[in-house]
């Protein structure tokens, strides 16, 4: 199984209809969808993007599958999510997914940075609600992408060791691949 889609079925598994969930790296729309489709009417999917392009290809994909009243498209960068949640927020958000790296179909000098990223999912984490999870798929096969995994992953090993979790990481020394975190607020 591809990472993506061992992502994509633990969301599907431990997301329930109602639940409100940010989706922190919108892209081109395809996370955001999972995610719409397991939150159901009601709930919200909170996706942001710094990329206008990113945020019309979500709303098109959403609009496409019948879904975007289920979801609020923020062009703003993750690193501000207490400006949209701050601690006493309403909503009890069940999780944040994080898809890092790039655009594919965009331009790939805009990458999501190892500061942002850091100070977004220690933001993530404290949003999110006791039975709640965290997903992180980094990419360290660009240099930013190394960048940027080096610094995140110690604080996601940190929190598996703490909680609970999986990281899934290739098997060989080469940390070109992609590598994912699934990580539980238990």
């Amino acid at each position: 199984m591809r990472l993506t889609e061992i992502a994509h079925a633990f969301w599907r598994k431990h997301i329930q209809p109602g639940q409100s969930v940010i989706d922190a790296t919108a892209g081109n729309g395809h996370d955001t969808l999972i995610l719409a489709e397991c939150v159901g009417e009601g709930a919200k999917v909170f996706a942001f993007d710094i990329q206008d392009e990113a945020i019309q290809a979500t709303v098109q994909r959403l609009e496409a599958a019948g879904m975007i009243s289920r979801a609020t498209l923020l062009c703003d960068t993750h690193a501000n999510l207490k400006h949209y949640f701050p601690l006493h927020y309403p909503e009890n958000i069940h999780a944040t997914v994080f898809n890092l790296g790039y655009l594919p179909s965009g331009n790939h000098k805009i990458t999501t940075k190892a500061e942002t990223t850091l100070d977004a999912l220690m933001q993530a984490w404290e949003l999110i609600k006791p039975d709640g999870f965290l997903s992180v798929m980094t990419y360290p096969g660009h240099p930013e992408g190394l960048i940027e995994h080096e610094s995140i992953a110690p604080f996601l090993l940190t929190l598996i060791k703490q909680y609970s979790g999986q990281h899934f990481a290739p098997k060989t020394l080469v940390r070109r691949s992609p590598e994912l975190f699934l990580i539980s607020k238990q």
